[in-house]
């Protein structure tokens, strides 16, 4: 009964870790979602307007609408995720639903030019975090 009862302590307890490699993995597999591990801090863009929008004013301002979607009138939204590194720089984006070519492309460059000045922490100490970001294409009205 002994053994049954170490057995199973030792199947959760390796249940656990394993968990816990799949969560800090996402950001490299495109079919899984963000769910779990939330840091205790999360990434701060700017550290003067700590609020998301500066995230959303620096997008805006560097986000420059594609010739050809202006013409074809189409907008949308394209979803791209990120892994934010212990010193704040972005690395792997994907696009995880994307409108078309050209302004998938847009948004991927706006994406890869966003640096956090503060990045994730759990227990006061950086750590790796993945991001999704959505960059919103809108024509004015007419």
């Amino acid at each position: 009964m002994v053994r049954f009862f170490l057995i199973i302590c030792l199947l959760c307890i390796n249940s656990l870790y394993a968990q816990e490699n799949i969560i800090s993995n996402e950001c490299e597999d495109d079919s899984l979602m963000i769910v779990g591990n939330t840091p205790e801090e999360i990434p701060i863009f700017d550290t003067d307007s700590p609020d998301a929008g500066r995230l959303q004013e620096f997008v805006v301002e560097n986000l420059k609408y594609p010739e050809m979607a202006i013409e074809d009138r189409r907008e949308g939204r394209v979803n791209i995720k990120f892994w934010i590194d212990t010193a704040g720089y972005t690395h792997n984006h994907r696009i995880i639903n994307g409108v078309r070519e050209d302004l998938d492309k847009e948004a991927l460059r706006v994406a890869k030019l966003i640096k956090f000045d503060e990045p994730a922490k759990t227990r006061g100490k950086p750590v790796g975090y993945c991001y999704v970001i959505t960059i919103s294409f809108k024509l004015p009205e007419k």
